[in-house]
């Protein structure tokens, strides 16, 4: 009987200790992201990047690039995700296509469609999410089929590391798959969860984009879930360097719903999205879809600045729009070419583009 008791308290604790939650510690940076907080002290867009760059991306050959859906900086290159062509351009730091990876189909080393994709900063390598045949294609830096990884579950995000595993980040709410923050490895076996999330807990918000790499070694994820963390996940360890205090509280009959009314809403909940993070700077907005808030957290001073109004950010460089996309120390925003010809500016400073052309990078660096 002592024997058979023992065996169940072993399962109990080790089932206790899986499903430990990670938790923010003494060094947890808390961030009070209040969007009813009064008008903040100007801050100056120079006091956030020192070098704004401007690249058009030439249109010299024949790939028009339609819609930019995200942006990989590696080894002085841009890789750019176009939605609408379903395929991934290089781009130089001049601006000029190096190449174009396409290849739609069903065959071997094909991919139906793109829905996330990451390089690996070990060898160049480019991962392609394919949620529709579930699985990673893998290529190398040149376009080339190399491998592919079955993936089991559905995700919505995921990163590769320099020794070729991945983390893989869903935070929706389906029956029979895994939810959270996990850990695979380079064959997509499962090694370790990493963060979990309450199957209580079904308020998605708006999360565009979870994972971000911050550098080679580096992931960052602002969680969908209830704590309002933002963690940090390298290889062999994650931690919780920072936490939003905001000033909204999701409704209870909200917290179990993943069909969210946000007309209906709109003030009585909220969202965080636009996260971007380098080794200098970290930037998210936090909004309830009546008011937002724009924070910026300068690594180095470690001062931390709010925008809640427009006149809250001094425009002391010409950006002309906020980054959308970033990793190993820049942050990317894109001038799409409808934007640049609305607006007489923007048409004065781009006379060379035409509604044949491609779009402009904002490179801002810190």
């Amino acid at each position: 009987m002592n024997k058979i008791i023992l065996i169940i308290l072993v399962i109990f604790f080790c089932s206790c200790k899986e499903k430990q939650e990670l938790k923010e510690d003494v060094n947890t940076k808390v961030f009070y992201a209040y969007l009813d907080g009064e008008t903040a002290s100007p801050s100056k867009l120079s006091d956030f990047w020192n070098s704004i760059s401007f690249i058009p991306i030439s249109s010299d050959s024949n790939t028009l690039i339609a819609n930019i859906a995200d942006v990989r900086y590696f080894d002085g290159n841009f890789y750019i995700l176009d939605s609408k062509t379903v395929s991934i351009i290089k781009v130089d730091q001049n601006g000029k296509i190096v190449s174009v990876l396409s290849k739609r189909g069903r065959a071997p080393g094909e991919y139906l469609n793109i829905d996330i994709f990451d390089i690996n900063p070990s060898n160049g390598e480019i991962n392609v999410y394919d949620l529709a045949s579930k699985q990673i294609i893998i290529y190398d830096n040149s376009g080339n089929f190399k491998r592919n990884v079955l993936v089991q579950d559905i995700i919505r995000d995921f990163a590769v590391f320099l020794n070729g595993e991945y983390i893989f980040y869903t935070p929706d709410f389906m029956k029979g798959n895994r939810r959270g923050l996990w850990r695979v490895d380079s064959l997509g076996n499962f090694k370790e969860q990493l963060v979990y999330i309450d199957e209580d807990f079904r308020y998605g918000g708006i999360y565009p984009k979870y994972l971000h790499r911050i550098n080679d070694d580096v992931i960052g994820l602002m969680g969908g879930e209830d704590y309002d963390r933002v963690y940090h996940i390298k290889e062999d360890s994650i931690t919780v360097p920072y936490k939003l205090n905001i000033d909204r509280k999701i409704p209870e009959e909200l917290k179990s719903s993943d069909i969210v009314d946000y007309e209906r809403h709109a003030g009585l909940c909220y969202t965080k999205n636009n996260y971007l993070e380098t080794d200098k700077l970290l930037m998210l907005t936090v909004t309830d879809m009546k008011k937002r808030l724009l924070l910026f957290y300068d690594k180095v001073s470690q001062e931390v600045s709010y925008a809640r109004k427009e006149k809250d950010l001094i425009e002391d460089i010409d950006i002309y729009t906020m980054p959308k996309f970033g990793n190993n120390g820049v942050m990317i925003g894109v001038l799409d070419v409808g934007f640049i010809l609305n607006f007489k500016e923007l048409r004065e400073k781009f006379p060379y583009i035409t509604t044949d052309s491609n779009p402009v990078l904002v490179v801002c660096s810190n």
